[in-house]
């Protein structure tokens, strides 16, 4: 394989037609973000079509270029079409701002952890693992900690360790939690919170009860939109 050439799993993130029958790809990958153009993509006998579909997981191969920072996409293979993301018009939505939030901070960053998120975050809507709250609830805290922001689930506002005997409320401003007797939040979220950012949907699905966490889970959540 040339040293110009780059290959990869890939997710594409937007589409733009170029010309009469060219598109320009921006793809998200373990190395993160890369661009390229697909040349007669658009025609109806393009070998390059099926992989660049959107919610589409694909093996792709860019010829590298110096001049202009844009490569040349050579080929696509299809890994598999996330199919039933299309079919609700919900889930659809919803996966489409998850690709709109990813290619904000795939321009930012090169972490495999994005690409590792967002396809995680697909097959768990492809096969209706988790109900869409919390599998937004999941990619929220996640990405804020792929971001450099996330949760601090190792001490309170005062700094003091967290512990499994006290109770606590979320400080939406500080981003923190706050020890209080009257607090909602005790030691069963914290254990899940760090699940949540160490383990993975497939593990997630298996907890008991997950629905009594949700809404206090949201609050959090929403403190990293």
């Amino acid at each position: 394989m040339p040293s110009n050439d780059f290959k990869s799993e890939a997710i594409v993130l937007r589409r733009t037609n170029y010309g009469e029958t060219d598109r320009i790809v921006n793809f998200l990958t373990p190395s993160g973000s890369k661009s390229a153009l697909a040349k007669g993509a658009r025609k109806e006998k393009s070998k390059l079509a099926g992989g660049i579909e959107v919610f589409c997981l694909s093996d792709i191969t860019i010829h590298e270029r110096s001049s202009d920072g844009l490569g040349i996409l050579t080929s696509t293979k299809p890994k598999h079409f996330y199919e039933n993301i299309v079919k609700d018009l919900e889930t659809l939505e919803f996966a489409s701002n998850i690709l709109k939030s990813a290619s904000k901070l795939s321009s930012a960053i090169e972490s495999p952890d994005l690409f590792n998120l967002v396809k995680e975050i697909f097959e768990a809507l492809d096969t209706k693992l988790l109900p869409i709250n919390f599998i937004d609830i999941y990619y929220i805290l996640n990405y804020a900690e792929i971001s450099g922001e996330g949760i601090n689930l190792i001490s309170d506002s005062n700094g003091a360790k967290l512990d499994k005997d006290s109770k606590y409320f979320w400080d939406s401003f500080a981003k923190v939690f706050a020890k209080n007797d009257d607090g909602n939040f005790n030691a069963s979220h914290i254990k899940l919170l760090r699940l949540i950012i160490a383990g993975n949907l497939k593990t997630i699905s298996r907890v008991k009860d997950l629905d009594k966490y949700t809404s206090d889970f949201v609050v959090i959540a929403n403190s990293f939109k």
